[in-house]
């Protein structure tokens, strides 16, 4: 886990690591409404952008990022 200052001090960056793909897409759902940016990262080492700007949260598209295991990375942009 990684908690950083992010934009300029005006939000924070939050990183999770080696996330169980049980835990998508519940954990991006939970945590969707109060973060502006979701990326996930499965075992392909592309980043998909599961909210942001003009993306509008889908708990779908989150599960489809994640891959089996404890591979999986998020980053969750919020304040």
């Amino acid at each position: 886990m990684l908690l950083e200052s992010a934009e300029q001090g005006e939000r924070y960056k939050l990183v999770l690591d080696k996330v169980n793909h049980a835990a998508c897409p519940g954990i991006a759902s939970v945590l969707q409404r109060i973060s502006h940016h979701i990326e996930i990262v499965g075992d392909s080492g592309a980043a998909t952008v599961v909210k942001g700007n003009g993306i509008d949260y889908n708990a779908v598209v989150a599960r489809a990022a994640c891959s089996r295991g404890d591979v999986n990375s998020f980053s969750f942009v919020a304040g």
